[in-house]
């Protein structure tokens, strides 16, 4: 059964696009380390408490290094920022 760190952990890797190897080097384990506390299949464990300390140092970090944009912005045209600029 998976613990609720786990649970979480695997909705943060899926809601900001990172890989399991940008985890793992982030939080100085092995990528076969986070696959298999990740896992939902018998290879499953549990991770240590200095693991879920040092994810939870590393969340700021792997937020900024995410590949994936999570808001969606429009463009704007340089000339009207320019003028939304000076009007300020």
């Amino acid at each position: 059964m998976q613990s609720s760190n786990e649970i979480k952990m695997r909705a943060f890797v899926r809601f900001f696009g990172l890989t399991y190897s940008q985890v793992a080097r982030t939080c100085g384990v092995s990528v076969p380390y986070v696959s298999r506390l990740l896992s939902l299949n018998g290879n499953h464990i549990s991770g240590s408490n200095s693991f879920w300390l040092a994810m939870e140092k590393a969340l700021p970090q792997l937020v900024q290094e995410r590949k994936t944009q999570i808001f969606d912005v429009v463009p704007v045209d340089v000339s009207k920022a320019e003028e939304l600029r000076k009007s300020a």
